[in-house]
C-alpha cells in the first residue's frame, strides 16, 4: 500500500509538472540545460507539451495500481 501511495504522489508531481507547463508564457523544454526549440505559437506548444506530461502522470498512477496487490 505504501508503495502505491509513493508512486501516486511521484504521478501527481509528473502532472504537476504539465499544469504548470500548459501556463507558462515561454516555451517549455524536456531537457534542463539546453536551448528551446523556435515556436511560432507558444500558448499551443505548451499546451501541447503540458497535455503530454499530463496523460505521462495519469498513466503511471495506472500502471502502480498492480501495487495495490503487495
Amino acid at each position: 500500500m505504501i508503495g502505491f501511495v509513493i508512486w501516486s504522489l511521484l504521478g501527481v508531481f509528473i502532472i504537476g509538472l504539465g499544469i504548470k507547463d500548459m501556463f507558462s508564457k515561454n516555451p517549455v523544454g524536456f531537457w534542463a540545460n539546453t536551448e528551446t526549440i523556435k515556436v511560432k505559437d507558444v500558448k499551443d506548444y505548451n499546451r501541447a507539451s503540458g497535455l503530454l506530461f499530463i496523460i505521462y502522470g495519469i498513466i503511471f498512477v495506472i500502471l502502480g495500481i498492480p501495487l495495490l496487490d503487495g
